[in-house]
């Protein structure tokens, strides 16, 4: 999977948010932060998960890539992943 660059720094913005703060900070506040330095990042949908996960599906329009980032509350974690989508019309 190649990605761009933005993707890239993406990536790295929420690994670094992880090591910056403490598990008791609530990351839902900061990932405008985090999604804003990606220009070509389309908000696609929203997902709530029974364990408390907040999930965003992402879609990069460069590189075409999907993400997930998933934020827990709870524990003050996020984590973004390589998503694939079941269905989408763009696809």
């Amino acid at each position: 999977m190649i990605i761009c660059q933005d993707c890239h720094r993406f990536k790295n913005r929420a690994t670094n948010w992880n090591n910056t703060h403490n598990v008791t900070t609530d990351p839902l506040p900061y990932i405008s932060e985090i999604v804003k330095g990606h220009k070509n990042l389309i908000f696609e949908k929203r997902r709530v998960d029974g364990a408390g996960w907040i999930a965003g599906i992402f879609r990069c329009r460069k590189c075409k890539q999907w993400w997930e980032l998933l934020a827990w509350p709870a524990m003050g974690q996020l984590d973004v992943r390589s998503y694939i989508p079941e269905y989408h019309s763009t696809l």
